[in-house]
């Protein structure tokens, strides 16, 4: 009685076209988001595994942690009931099934009554972080409201009233970041061997780095990720009323590789969704990251006629953090160098079957690449990402094992004053002292040496901005893991294109010509994908 599956609420709010014929569907939109696929992810059911094999004394803390918000709806995560959530029994077997009563509202993810039913109270306060939003139980109140932005004339409400037992009210909060924050704000909990809390972590902050710059005042979360409707669009196929403001519920995120795997795997997953309408989100989140996620400029010079030195800007664009929330996400610089004869003098930041090549922490899960300010070998890397740290101060992608950040270095957004910012999102490693690195933007050298030759040169330089959503090593430490889920999603991982692990945000290409001491020209030229690279996405 306290939700219902989005399959009763897309019988209306599918079969919907926007006057230029694209569909409007929403529950064909949500379906194939991460956000419908919350509970199908297999990456997500893999770390989850792997948590509860860390720490057994401690699986029922873990399970009821890590179903708030990825399995909201189950009666056993209901706020009405008192019992805590759990995982693993509300999973489908080999064939897709599962007798629990809950297993259908698990699989549903984060759906519609869940998101649409969280009341204006509280939000973006610390009590509704985590998970902690608040759906009054059925017995809490006679009518169970479900809130929406625009306003309800007495028929629709009537027609909705009376078909689903929800009746629609008019609200603002349903447009406002707070509400996102409620999941998106997400404290974790470190326990020891015997099963206890030992220390609580900020995992994941976007909504209080949003809030820590300048998109706080100008964008909030639904105006980057839901799209508006190009013009007057019905939301109901049932007494629709043309609307100004509709939102699409694509959800466009930075998981292009989840959605590939939900698309490459939607019949083993038993996916609402077809593989095609994920292509359709994959392409809708790869658009966001491209065109609306970072920039680069570059600026050259000849040193003493024998190093190209070149200073690379990269300005995030993005309201928070890039990348930002679960820790396993990275953006990096590959930066090439080569001759008029096309011979390769420098290459940092090379892809390969999904590892960065000379990374320390792809290389060996014990280290890890450092915050630079120069470059002049291209052994070094330059990697925004957050490392995370144990008791012991050890590299860890275990989130219970995890006390302390070791390396935060995730580009800052327009605004975000690093000197000001609280703990929860505060700056950690080499990048706190770099004074290039503020502000929604970061400025780092490059040193090539390039060897002596005739005294007019030329030289191309190329440099891609990428996006791993999973990087290499928190995939990698799954392995080691012998239970299904990490062997379910090791497997897909594996079979996966090699080319749809990470993208490129955005990329340059100079050509450099001059006397070796002279003033240097650099030109934008098209974009030129590398084939041992992977490629654009």
């Amino acid at each position: 009685g306290q939700f219902s599956l989005s399959t009763d609420c897309q019988a209306c709010h599918n079969g919907l076209v926007e006057p230029n014929g694209e569909d409007a569907s929403i529950g064909v939109q949500w379906r194939a988001s991460v956000m419908a696929n919350s509970s199908n992810d297999p990456y997500w059911r893999a770390s989850v595994r792997r948590e509860t094999l860390d720490h057994p004394n401690a699986i029922a803390a873990i399970e009821d942690q890590c179903a708030t918000c990825h399995m909201p709806m189950s009666p056993l995560t209901g706020r009405g009931n008192p019992q805590p959530g759990t995982v693993f029994q509300l999973l489908p077997d080999a064939l897709g099934r599962n007798a629990d009563p809950g297993f259908m509202f698990a699989r549903d993810g984060v759906s519609c009554t869940v998101c649409h039913q969280i009341e204006n109270r509280e939000l973006g306060e610390p009590a509704t972080f985590s998970g902690g939003f608040h759906i009054p139980a059925p017995a809490a109140t006679q009518v169970r409201r479900i809130f929406g932005p625009f306003e309800i004339n007495r028929g629709n409400r009537t027609v909705m009233t009376s078909a689903t037992g929800f009746t629609p009210e008019e609200s603002e909060h349903i447009r406002d970041a707070r509400l996102c924050a409620s999941c998106h704000t997400l404290y974790t909990h470190a326990f020891d061997e015997n099963g206890n809390e030992v220390s609580e972590f900020p995992e994941q902050m976007p909504f209080l780095e949003w809030l820590h710059s300048d998109y706080a005042d100008a964008q909030s979360c639904q105006e980057c990720h839901m799209p508006e409707v190009s013009d007057e669009t019905p939301i109901s196929s049932v007494l629709g009323i043309p609307r100004n403001g509709t939102r699409k519920h694509v959800f466009r995120g930075g998981n292009t590789l989840m959605l590939s795997m939900l698309g490459q795997f939607s019949a083993e997953l038993n996916t609402q969704a077809s593989s095609a309408e994920f292509s359709t989100s994959k392409r809708h989140s790869r658009r966001q990251l491209q065109e609306n996620a970072a920039e680069l400029s570059v600026e050259t010079q000849i040193v003493n006629g024998s190093v190209v030195e070149a200073a690379i800007t990269v300005n995030n664009y993005a309201g928070h953090k890039l990348p930002t929330a679960f820790p396993s996400r990275r953006v990096w610089l590959e930066v090439q160098l080569t001759d008029q004869g096309g011979t390769s003098l420098f290459h940092s930041g090379k892809l390969k079957r999904g590892a960065i090549e000379q990374n320390d922490n792809d290389m060996d899960a014990n280290r890890f690449e450092p915050h630079y300010e120069v470059i002049t070998d291209d052994s070094q890397v330059q990697i925004y990402e957050a490392i995370l740290g144990d008791t012991g101060k050890a590299v860890t992608t275990g989130l219970t094992k995890t006390v302390l950040y070791l390396k935060d270095n995730r580009i800052l957004p327009g605004g975000f004053d690093k000197t000001t910012a609280s703990g929860e999102i505060a700056v950690h490693g080499m990048a706190i002292d770099d004074p290039s690195f503020d502000d929604g933007a970061d400025t780092i050298i490059y040193r090539m040496t390039v060897p002596p030759s005739a005294e007019h040169q030329t030289y191309r330089l190329r440099v891609k901005l990428w996006y791993q959503p999973i990087g290499y090593r928190w995939a990698e430490n799954l392995r080691g893991f012998d239970a299904r889920e990490p062997r379910d999603f090791t497997r897909m991982y594996r079979a996966m294109d090699p080319r749809s692990t990470a993208t490129v945000l955005t990329e340059t290409s100079l050509e450099i010509t001059g006397e070796r001491s002279g003033e240097i020209t650099g030109e934008r030229s098209g974009t030129d994908t590398d084939s041992d690279s992977g490629g654009r996405e």
